[in-house]
């Protein structure tokens, strides 16, 4: 039996550990006689180490929720730049396949966690190559969607190699989380089957019947959810190239770069073999955009409040908390009258703050003109306000 390179006192049931923890600290794989690797429990320490159990999956959504939250925070700053995107794989997705593993291939867990993540570093490297591929115009015409070789310097920093100005850039990308859908798989075993093992390490001639080699790997299967984030360094920005920070245009070139991105070059490794392809996922973004439009709206009525005088502002704060949007405004603020939301002299200025009302919609009807249901009601709403005001 298969077990862990682990001391005694540990035992072998690490059925409740994180992905990660089982992968590399607690890997079943070993021969206790040998202490190598048989090929017969390979397979089955793979699939034991790609189980995610339910405390898995809600620390998960745990780390992503986080992120977001601090997110949040940051985009409540004015002097900090946030830009976000939500995508989804549309592929299997695999990172940190050259970290030393028994099975040959590694994965990128977030220790301490041991979770799955796709690092900021590596988001950082493909979104680069998408910008300096659109500025070559090696898929349509260079410079199509506004960069350039300088702003790829001030967004993302000059490497060391390039010449003696090195600096960092204005951007920062931050670790990507993905988040399985409820019930669906989170990690899968693949197998890549290289046939040319005797020319390779055996040094005999090549031909075309060698024995396949099965190698496998964990990777994540298609449609799992990821939040992208890049922060930038406004006043960095604006001292290398205010162009750039000037009406958010940084954040229509990482648009550009990272939906080019998700088309052409993929996330993670063996994307030259389709892995890693990702798409954006439009119903989240549209709800992002739908959110921050919302929050924008209240800070402006916010700001719009705190410049009235009391009495007013009490009156727009009575309104803004109507639960029907559509009932006319004089007949809410009637309603509050008569609850007595009004005491003393307010009652008066309410009064004739909904007469003005009225008088303005063409509601005002103290003779009781007209037979209609909406003429009559009217006039009723007059004489109430009317009584109010002591006429």
């Amino acid at each position: 039996m298969a077990v862990a390179a682990v001391p005694a006192y540990l035992g072998q049931d690490f059925s409740d550990a994180a992905p990660g923890h089982k992968f590399y600290l607690y890997f079943r794989v070993w021969d206790r006689a040998t202490w190598s690797v048989p090929d017969s429990a390979e397979a089955d320490a793979a699939r034991q180490a790609g189980t995610l159990s339910d405390d898995d999956r809600r620390r998960m959504h745990a780390l992503a929720e986080r992120q977001a939250a601090l997110a949040q925070s940051l985009l409540d700053q004015p002097r900090r730049g946030l830009w976000q995107l939500p995508a989804r794989s549309t592929a299997p997705f695999a990172t940190g396949l050259g970290m030393e593993h028994p099975l040959e291939n590694g994965f990128a867990f977030l220790s301490p966690y041991g979770l799955p993540y796709l690092p900021g570093s590596g988001i950082k490297g493909v979104v680069r190559q998408a910008a300096r591929e659109l500025t070559e115009g090696e898929f349509g015409e260079p410079n199509a969607d506004g960069w350039s070789e300088p702003a790829i310097d001030t967004l993302f920093g000059k490497p060391a190699a390039d010449d003696e100005d090195t600096r960092r850039g204005a951007l920062a990308f931050w670790d990507a989380y993905p988040v399985p859908d409820k019930d669906k798989q989170a990690l899968q075993v693949e197998i890549m089957t290289p046939h040319q093992t005797h020319y390779y390490t055996g040094g005999q001639s090549p031909h075309d019947s060698g024995s396949p080699n099965p190698i496998r790997f964990l990777a994540m299967p298609p449609g799992i959810r990821f939040s992208f984030y890049v922060e930038c360094n406004r006043p960095l920005l604006e001292h290398l190239d205010a162009s750039l920070a000037a009406a958010q245009r940084w954040q229509a070139l990482l648009d550009a770069a990272f939906r080019h991105a998700f088309d052409w070059l993929g996330f993670g490794a063996k994307t030259a073999v389709g892995y890693g392809a990702m798409a954006v996922d439009e119903w989240a973004l549209g709800q992002a955009e739908q959110e921050a439009a919302e929050k924008q709206q209240a800070a402006t009525r916010k700001a719009e409040l705190e410049a009235m005088d009391p009495f007013p502002r009490r009156l727009e704060e009575l309104l803004d908390q109507r639960d029907d949007k559509s009932q006319p405004d004089y007949v809410h603020l009637i309603q509050q009258l008569e609850a007595g939301a009004f005491e003393g002299e307010d009652k008066r200025r309410a009064a004739k703050d909904i007469r003005a009302r009225m008088e303005k919609q063409g509601k005002w009807n103290p003779d009781g003109k007209g037979s209609k249901p909406a003429q009559r009601k009217a006039h009723k709403h007059t004489l109430t306000v009317r009584g109010y005001l002591g006429e």
